[in-house]
């Protein structure tokens, strides 16, 4: 649960293709880069796949309503 004035960070996975199956880093297009890139992986499965979740640059304060 978020709560007013908190700060959460925005993270990112692996781009997917509509025209084929195959799956590219979030980076590998033209987006701002962090200058140091952390790859997190949440099970398995995102580690068998390359599928780990990488930080941005963006970070989103909650306002209240």
């Amino acid at each position: 649960m978020t709560d007013q004035g908190d700060i959460m960070e925005v993270k990112t996975r692996k781009l997917a293709s509509t025209k084929t199956n195959v799956a590219n880093s979030y980076y590998s297009v033209p987006y701002c880069r962090p200058y140091k890139i952390v790859e997190t992986a949440q099970n398995l499965g995102d580690i068998l796949s390359g599928g780990g979740i990488q930080n941005t640059l963006y970070e989103v304060i909650v306002l209240p309503l």
